[in-house]
Order: structure tokens, then sequence, then C-alpha cells
């Protein structure tokens, strides 16, 4: 489940049932929010090529040169958020990368192109 004070307009989540991921539209959405309706979307490689990361080998992924997202080789399904040379933290969830980038470049972290079928 999500909280919505985790939550930033234009994060990505899904609806509880899986089947569908969207994006967190408008100030109404938050301040209405269910957290039994939601749940967040794991990472995944497909997800990272998709917000633009580029594949740079050995289950790592980059972008903007300095932030680099590493599989942890673990079943747990955990990245870790890599900014230059310095370990930041472990995230699971697609919104916990977009605010992360936000916080660190202030910039959005959008789909480059449209979602596949997940």
């Amino acid at each position: 489940m999500i909280q919505a004070n985790e939550l930033r307009i234009g994060n990505y989540i899904m609806n509880y049932g899986g089947n569908n991921d969207f994006e967190v539209s408008d100030e109404w959405m938050l301040s209405n929010w269910d957290v039994i309706k939601y749940q967040p979307i794991l990472i995944t490689e497909e997800w990272l090529i998709d917000l633009g990361f580029e594949d740079i080998g050995g289950h790592e992924y980059q972008i903007d040169h300095d932030l680099i997202v590493e599989n942890e080789y673990t079943d747990n399904g955990f990245w870790n958020f890599v900014y230059g040379n310095a370990y930041i933290t472990r995230i699971k969830s697609v919104h916990q990368l977009q605010n992360l980038y936000f916080a660190i470049t202030g910039k959005e972290l959008i789909k480059q192109k449209p979602a596949s079928n997940r």
C-alpha cells in the first residue's frame, strides 16, 4: 500500500488489481487518497528503460551521467540508488525512484515512450 504523503503529482502507480498503471494527475487525487485501491509499481529493467535510463551492463542503469540504479542481485526486488560515487539508499518502486530523482536534480522523471503491456 502507498500512503498519500509518499506521492507527488506525476508519480506512476498501479491499481490494486495490478492490471493498470497510471500517473497521479492532480491534487484532488492526493487529497482523496484511498490506500486500499493502489499499490506501488516495482522497478524493473523495462521500467528503467521506459523512464530514460541507459543499460550500462552488470544490471546497472544510468541517467544524467551521475545517477545510477543497480540491481542488488538478490530476489528481494531492491535496487541501489547511487549518485556520483555515493550510495544513497535502497529503493523498490517507481514512485520512490521518481521522488529521489526530483529531489536531486529538480527535474521530473517521466516515461520516454509509452508503457508496454505489463
